[in-house]
C-alpha cells in the first residue's frame, strides 16, 4: 500500500499548511481565515484591469507550502509522460486535443434537460453562489464557467497543463481572462494536482470533467485526496468521467448527493460536510446519540405495554394453606 493509500484508507487529515498568512480576524469578504481582507482574493476579481487582475487572485490564492511536494513531483512527471502520449495518438487519429464532449453533459443540464433535471439545476445554482469555482482538466472554458456565471459565483479558474498553445514555462501563468456578465473567468496553465497542492484549506469549489484519459491511480488518488483539503466546508466537489471522482466515495469528509439529485455514475456530486475526522466524529455521534435516544424512547415503551403496572390493583391476598388431618 503506497503512502497515499495509507492516508486516504485511514481518513486522515493532510499535515498542517505551513506559513500561513497570520491573521487575526476573519476577511470581512469572504470569511475566511487563512487571508487579510486585503489580500482576498475575490477582492482581485473586482478590481480590472484582465489578464494582470486575474494573475493577482491566482498569486493570492496559491500560498499553501504543500508538504508532499517531492512525492507529487514524481505522480506529475509520470503523468506529463502519458499525457503527451495521449495527446501524441489523438493528434494522429486526426481527433482534436481541445474537444471537451463531457463539458456538453453540463450544457444539455441545463438547456433541453433543464426541466427533467430541475432538482440538479437547483441545487448548483444555490450553492456555486459566492464560491471561487476550480475546474481542473478544463482545457478551455466551457459551460461550467456559464454555470457558475448564471450562479454568481466569485469567479471561475479552469485549470490544465494542456491548453494550445502552450504559451509560457510559468507553472501556474494565466493565459486568459474574461469578464463575463457576473463574474471574471480565468484560464490558468499549470497541472491539476500540483495547483490543488498549492491552494488554502477550505477555500474552493472543485470541479472535474473527463481527467480519466491518461492519469494513473496513484495520480487520481492525490487528487481525490487534494480535492478534499481545499474544497469548502458545506461546497462542492462534483463532475463526470473522472477517474478521481468515484475514489471520493470511500471518504466520510464527503456526502454523496447522487439519489437525492436523481443522478447517477459516471456523473458524481459531493456536499463536503468535515473538514477533518473529528468533525466528521461529531455528526456521525450527534446522529447516532439522536438514534440511541429513539431506540431507548421505542424500548421504554415496549416494556410499559407489557409489564403495564395498575396502581388501583392492592396486594395480593395471602392463600390460606389447610393443614392435612394426621393419620391415625
Amino acid at each position: 500500500m503506497s503512502e497515499i493509500e495509507k492516508d486516504y484508507s485511514q481518513n486522515e487529515a493532510l499535515l498542517p499548511i505551513k506559513e500561513k498568512v497570520e491573521v487575526e480576524e476573519f476577511c470581512s469578504v469572504c470569511g475566511a481565515s487563512w487571508h487579510e481582507t486585503s489580500l482576498c482574493p475575490i477582492v482581485a476579481t473586482k478590481e480590472g484591469g484582465g489578464i494582470e487582475s486575474a494573475q493577482r487572485v491566482i498569486d493570492r490564492l496559491l500560498i499553501n507550502k504543500n508538504p508532499r511536494q517531492e512525492e507529487y513531483r514524481t505522480l506529475i512527471k509520470q503523468a506529463e509522460g502519458e499525457a503527451a502520449n495521449w495527446l501524441r495518438n489523438r493528434s494522429d487519429e486526426g481527433g482534436s486535443t481541445m474537444y471537451a464532449p463531457h463539458d456538453e453533459i453540463w450544457a444539455r443540464v441545463f438547456t433541453e434537460q433543464r426541466r427533467q433535471r430541475e432538482e440538479l439545476v437547483s441545487f448548483l445554482l444555490a450553492k456555486l453562489k459566492d464560491e471561487l469555482v476550480v475546474e481542473i482538466g478544463a482545457r478551455s472554458m466551457g459551460y461550467i464557467a456559464r454555470i457558475a456565471d448564471q450562479a454568481k459565483a466569485a469567479a471561475y479558474i479552469a485549470v490544465d497543463a494542456y491548453v494550445e498553445p502552450k504559451k509560457s514555462k510559468d507553472p501556474h501563468v494565466v493565459i486568459e481572462a474574461d469578464d463575463m456578465k457576473n463574474i471574471q473567468s480565468i484560464q490558468i496553465q499549470a497541472d491539476m494536482l500540483d495547483f490543488l497542492s498549492k491552494l488554502p484549506d477550505n477555500s474552493v469549489t472543485v470541479v472535474m470533467n473527463g481527467i480519466a484519459d491518461f492519469i494513473d491511480t496513484q495520480y487520481a488518488e492525490a487528487l481525490a485526496k487534494e480535492a478534499t483539503r481545499v474544497a469548502k466546508k458545506g461546497s462542492l466537489i462534483f463532475g463526470n468521467h473522472s477517474s478521481p471522482l468515484p475514489i471520493l466515495a470511500k471518504n466520510k469528509n464527503l456526502l454523496l448527493k447522487n439519489q437525492e439529485l436523481k443522478i447517477w455514475n459516471p456523473t458524481y456530486v459531493y456536499e463536503k460536510i468535515g473538514d477533518t475526522v473529528s468533525d466528521v466524529s461529531e455528526v456521525q455521534n450527534k446522529e447516532g446519540l439522536e438514534k440511541l435516544e429513539k431506540d431507548i424512547t421505542k424500548a421504554k415503551q415496549e416494556l410499559d405495554g407489557i409489564f403495564k403496572v395498575d396502581e388501583e390493583v392492592k396486594e395480593i391476598p395471602k392463600v390460606k394453606q389447610t393443614k392435612k388431618p394426621k393419620k391415625k
